[in-house]
């Protein structure tokens, strides 16, 4: 009796080509030029095994309202993913292999050699092709040298083999926030935040991403909501006070900041946020809101990994 071919995965994105980057650009920024802060961008430093729930017996996609065609092109199939020097190893070996080659990638991404990260997470996709955190990883790092072309190519991959993983639609919104697509960001928050309602993170980048359409009222609704969901999220404070403070709201920001200084009495990064804001509306009205523009916020909360949305 012949035995059913089984059908063979399409395999992930190939590696684009890299080009030469001169410097990283800051990660997050204010104010005037405000960009959408990653705040589920923690590196996924552990690679999980295939699900044994069978994909008829997962959750469909579908469950999720469909969103609008995507301006970026779908993700190119792969060639045979076996280019490496010596790729003849057998199944075991080459789980080892991605293994180890996977930690020593989050390695060099954390110590911040990210064209090197690319590299050795590249290697590591050819190594095992059925890894979404990889393809993840390699988005990140792309956001962090300022190239979302490819970090969308890298995000939009791993959502292909995991699509109901909030934090991957969190950064692929990030990244087109970095493109200056605040439409199609807002597409992805809103699929995060359905994968996700709970994600603080999430809401705080919709509310720049409103902001920079100058839906003001929508944005400040998000930042309350990131807020309520987390009182201890400092960007949200400061996107929120720096709102009031160019709307004229002072009184507001008193309040706001006795609430901020209550959640985060020794957090370092609320304290000088609360000293830039006593500064601001000491200076009196005329002054305060130019210098809203430059409100500095914290950098980005480690985020859960895929499997703790």
């Amino acid at each position: 009796m012949s035995k059913r071919k089984r059908k063979r995965k399409p395999a992930p994105p190939p590696p684009p080509e890299r080009s030469r980057q001169t410097s990283a650009p800051k990660w997050l920024a204010l104010g005037v030029a405000i960009a959408l802060a990653g705040g589920a961008a923690a590196w996924f430093a552990v690679r999980r095994a295939p699900s044994a729930v069978p994909p008829a017996a997962r959750p469909p996609a579908a469950s999720l309202p469909p969103a609008p065609a995507s301006p970026v092109p779908s993700v190119p199939a792969a060639p045979s993913p076996d280019p490496l020097p010596a790729p003849a190893l057998n199944l075991p070996d080459r789980a080892a292999a991605a293994q180890t080659r996977f930690q020593e990638a989050v390695e060099l991404a954390q110590a911040g050699r990210y064209e090197e990260a690319i590299r050795a997470f590249e290697e590591v996709a050819r190594l095992d092709p059925s890894a979404p955190e990889t393809f993840a990883n390699i988005g990140k790092a792309y956001l962090e040298l300022g190239r979302p072309d490819e970090a969308i190519r890298y995000y939009r991959g791993a959502l292909q083999l995991q699509p109901r993983t909030s934090a991957y639609h969190d950064m692929l919104g990030v990244a087109y926030g970095m493109k200056g697509d605040y439409q199609a960001a807002l597409r992805e928050f809103e699929q995060a935040m359905l994968l996700n309602p709970s994600d603080a993170s999430v809401y705080n980048n919709a509310g720049m991403a409103y902001e920079k359409q100058e839906n003001v009222s929508r944005a400040m609704e998000m930042y309350r909501k990131a807020i309520e969901l987390d009182p201890r999220l400092t960007r949200a404070y400061g996107n929120l006070a720096r709102l009031y403070i160019q709307m004229g709201l002072y009184s507001e920001v008193r309040p706001l900041m006795d609430q901020l200084r209550a959640a985060n009495p020794n957090d370092p990064a609320a304290a000088r946020m609360l000293a830039q804001l006593d500064s601001i509306l000491q200076s009196g009205s005329d002054a305060a809101a130019g210098q809203a523009t430059g409100l500095s916020a914290a950098p980005p909360a480690p985020a859960p990994g895929p499997g703790e949305q």
